[in-house]
Protein backbone atom coordinates (compact mmCIF):
# COMPACT_ATOMS: atom_id res chain seq x y z
CA UNK A 1 0.00 0.00 0.00
CA UNK A 2 1.06 3.54 -0.97
CA UNK A 3 0.36 7.00 0.58
CA UNK A 4 0.61 10.12 -1.11
CA UNK A 5 -0.96 13.72 -0.62
CA UNK A 6 -4.22 14.33 -2.22
CA UNK A 7 -4.10 16.08 -5.07
CA UNK A 8 -7.16 18.11 -6.77
CA UNK A 9 -8.10 15.07 -9.12
CA UNK A 10 -8.89 13.10 -6.18
CA UNK A 11 -11.74 14.80 -5.24
CA UNK A 12 -14.04 13.67 -7.55
CA UNK A 13 -13.26 10.18 -6.85
CA UNK A 14 -13.45 11.29 -2.49
CA UNK A 15 -16.89 12.98 -3.47
CA UNK A 16 -18.27 9.59 -4.92
CA UNK A 17 -16.79 7.65 -1.78
CA UNK A 18 -19.18 10.10 0.56
CA UNK A 19 -22.43 10.07 -1.64
CA UNK A 20 -21.52 6.03 -1.86
CA UNK A 21 -21.61 5.94 1.96
CA UNK A 22 -24.64 7.96 2.56
CA UNK A 23 -22.25 10.73 3.65
CA UNK A 24 -23.09 14.63 2.76
CA UNK A 25 -20.09 15.96 0.82
CA UNK A 26 -17.53 18.06 2.39
CA UNK A 27 -17.48 21.72 1.39
CA UNK A 28 -14.13 21.87 0.69
CA UNK A 29 -13.68 25.43 2.06
CA UNK A 30 -14.02 23.64 5.12
CA UNK A 31 -11.01 20.94 4.34
CA UNK A 32 -7.08 21.89 5.36
CA UNK A 33 -5.72 23.58 2.41
CA UNK A 34 -8.82 23.61 0.34
CA UNK A 35 -8.61 19.61 1.45
CA UNK A 36 -4.74 19.38 -0.33
CA UNK A 37 -3.87 18.90 3.60
CA UNK A 38 -4.82 14.85 3.20
CA UNK A 39 -3.73 11.20 2.33
CA UNK A 40 -4.63 9.12 0.58
CA UNK A 41 -3.46 5.04 0.36
CA UNK A 42 -3.97 3.21 -2.76
CA UNK A 43 -3.31 -0.53 -3.29
CA UNK A 44 -2.53 -1.53 -7.11
CA UNK A 45 -3.41 1.44 -8.30
CA UNK A 46 -6.89 1.40 -6.83
CA UNK A 47 -7.60 4.08 -4.02
CA UNK A 48 -8.45 2.69 -0.92
CA UNK A 49 -9.38 5.11 1.96
CA UNK A 50 -7.97 8.85 2.55
CA UNK A 51 -8.39 11.54 5.71
CA UNK A 52 -7.21 14.77 6.47
CA UNK A 53 -4.90 16.35 8.78
CA UNK A 54 -5.78 20.17 10.35
CA UNK A 55 -2.29 21.73 11.74
CA UNK A 56 -2.79 24.64 14.16
CA UNK A 57 -0.26 27.35 15.51
CA UNK A 58 0.16 24.95 18.48
CA UNK A 59 2.25 21.25 18.37
CA UNK A 60 -1.46 19.67 18.11
CA UNK A 61 -3.28 18.48 14.75
CA UNK A 62 -6.48 17.33 14.34
CA UNK A 63 -6.84 14.02 11.78
CA UNK A 64 -10.51 13.28 10.91
CA UNK A 65 -13.09 12.81 8.52
CA UNK A 66 -11.62 9.80 7.03
CA UNK A 67 -13.51 8.08 4.01
CA UNK A 68 -12.88 5.02 2.55
CA UNK A 69 -13.77 3.26 -1.05
CA UNK A 70 -17.40 1.83 -0.79
CA UNK A 71 -16.63 -0.58 -3.02
CA UNK A 72 -16.59 -4.25 -1.49
CA UNK A 73 -12.61 -4.76 -1.22
CA UNK A 74 -10.38 -8.22 -0.82
CA UNK A 75 -10.96 -9.27 2.70
CA UNK A 76 -8.67 -7.37 5.51
CA UNK A 77 -7.90 -4.76 2.33
CA UNK A 78 -10.08 -1.90 4.00
CA UNK A 79 -8.50 -2.39 7.50
CA UNK A 80 -5.21 -2.51 6.73
CA UNK A 81 -5.60 0.48 4.76
CA UNK A 82 -7.26 2.57 7.19
CA UNK A 83 -3.95 0.94 9.47
CA UNK A 84 -1.45 2.48 7.02
CA UNK A 85 -3.68 5.34 6.55
CA UNK A 86 -3.59 6.46 10.61
CA UNK A 87 0.25 5.69 11.11
CA UNK A 88 1.03 7.62 7.77
CA UNK A 89 -0.91 10.55 8.90
CA UNK A 90 0.94 10.03 12.71
CA UNK A 91 4.47 10.02 10.30
CA UNK A 92 3.53 13.38 8.81
CA UNK A 93 2.57 15.03 11.92
CA UNK A 94 6.14 14.14 13.33
CA UNK A 95 7.67 15.24 10.64
CA UNK A 96 6.86 18.75 11.14
CA UNK A 97 7.02 18.57 15.13
CA UNK A 98 3.37 17.81 15.98
CA UNK A 99 3.50 16.60 19.50
CA UNK A 100 -0.10 15.45 19.88
CA UNK A 101 -2.74 14.16 17.30
CA UNK A 102 -6.37 13.85 17.86
CA UNK A 103 -9.38 12.94 16.41
CA UNK A 104 -13.02 12.19 16.91
CA UNK A 105 -15.46 9.47 15.59
CA UNK A 106 -19.18 7.72 16.21
CA UNK A 107 -17.62 4.97 14.11
CA UNK A 108 -17.18 1.95 15.97
CA UNK A 109 -14.54 0.33 14.03
CA UNK A 110 -12.80 3.45 13.30
CA UNK A 111 -12.75 3.73 17.20
CA UNK A 112 -10.84 0.86 17.48
CA UNK A 113 -9.02 0.76 14.98
CA UNK A 114 -7.20 4.17 16.06
CA UNK A 115 -7.11 2.22 19.58
CA UNK A 116 -5.23 -0.89 18.62
CA UNK A 117 -2.52 1.80 17.16
CA UNK A 118 -2.39 2.71 20.84
CA UNK A 119 -4.36 6.08 20.59
CA UNK A 120 -6.23 6.69 23.97
CA UNK A 121 -9.67 7.76 25.03
CA UNK A 122 -11.07 8.69 28.67
CA UNK A 123 -13.38 6.86 30.15
CA UNK A 124 -16.05 9.21 29.68
CA UNK A 125 -16.22 9.12 25.74
CA UNK A 126 -14.42 7.07 23.14
CA UNK A 127 -15.75 8.98 20.23
CA UNK A 128 -12.60 11.62 21.38
CA UNK A 129 -9.22 9.87 20.68
CA UNK A 130 -5.83 11.24 21.19
CA UNK A 131 -2.13 9.91 20.49
CA UNK A 132 1.34 11.62 21.90
CA UNK A 133 3.41 11.42 19.06
CA UNK A 134 7.22 11.15 20.26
Amino acid sequence: MKARKIKEEDFNTIDEWYKGWGWPLLDRELLPDNGKEGLIISDNNIDLTAGFVWFTDSKMAFFGYIISNPIKLKKGQRHKAISTLILCAEELCKKVGVKMLVTSSSTKSLIEKHKELNWKSNDRSSFELMKILK
